[in-house]
């Protein structure tokens, strides 16, 4: 969490002097009330009036502030024998959300807060917040034998929609409102806010429910990958060996067969996210 601290290089020079150094005038060591007013002093010193008028040294617990001061910074003035703080509260940012599933007999809380997210150009956790919650839960509770709204859709297709030019975590949003996945690829930039330069499958097209569109923020052509060979395996290992080069996988004919025929040749190049159909039998 970032925070504004009025600690000064000044006051960190007095911390060691305090407690390393011994003059020949100070041969008594300071008592906590001396320090603390040194602290408090080195702080006011360093700042203007301005400052030092809006923005309240806490040096008790006894001020109105401290127990919120405290709990930012994760103290206690159990931790501290003297002190001078000055911290603005303004500059915390944070944005949560919490969701249950299933809505009429919960089983599963999930709670995210994000600590001042890089380069959030909102301040609507429903925007910030909600797609962390959407993509944990997707993932969760399949495994957990939960269906998100009850309604089979395998089998179903879902025309992709365009996010290019639009905020990632935006994006996330209306992959989980179709009902398709989204890996967001490798990027070079931290910004959460970063804009999708570039999907794969494209916009517009036709795709089973359930599949995983790639995102891209610092490219316009995608990246490539080489299809496995699955032929002779099990529609299950196919389909996760597929998933593990970054394909999507299509099972036809007999699911509990082994693969016969792949719509990809094995070892040639393709576009993660490439669509790619197993026939078993």
């Amino acid at each position: 969490m970032r925070r504004i601290f009025a600690l000064t290089l000044s006051a960190l020079t007095l911390l060691c002097a305090l407690g390393g150094c011994k003059s020949p005038a100070q041969k008594e060591p300071l008592t906590a009330q001396a320090r603390t007013q040194l602290y408090k002093t080195a702080i006011e010193n360093a700042r203007d009036s301005e400052t030092n008028d809006y923005m309240g040294i806490i040096t008790s617990a006894d001020d109105e502030q401290a127990s919120l001061i405290f709990l930012l910074l994760g103290l206690s003035e159990e931790d501290m024998t003297s002190y001078a703080l000055s911290v603005s509260p303004v500059n915390v940012r944070a944005y949560a959300i919490a969701a249950v599933l299933p809505a009429d007999d919960p089983e599963i809380l999930v709670y995210v807060m994000l600590d001042d997210p890089n380069n959030a150009r909102t301040d609507y956790s429903s925007i910030l917040a909600a797609p962390v919650v959407g993509n944990i839960i997707s993932e969760i509770a399949p495994y957990l034998g939960i269906a998100t709204d009850g309604v089979d859709r395998s089998g179903t297709t879902v025309k992709v929609p365009n996010l290019t030019g639009k905020e990632w975590s935006n994006a996330q949003v209306q992959l989980n409102i179709k009902g398709l996945k989204h890996h967001l690829a490798e990027s070079e930039s931290d910004q959460t806010a970063a804009l999708v330069t570039y999907q794969y499958p494209r916009a517009g097209a036709e795709v089973p429910y359930g599949t995983t569109v790639y995102l891209y923020t610092d490219t316009y052509e995608g990246s490539h990958t080489d299809v496995p060979d699955v032929t002779g395996k099990s529609a299950d290992f196919a389909r996760q060996m597929l998933s593990a080069a970054g394909l999507n996988c299509v099972v036809e004919g007999n699911t509990g067969g082994t693969v016969q025929a792949q719509s990809e040749e094995p070892g040639s190049s393709v576009q993660r996210g490439t669509i790619v159909t197993i026939t078993c039998g």
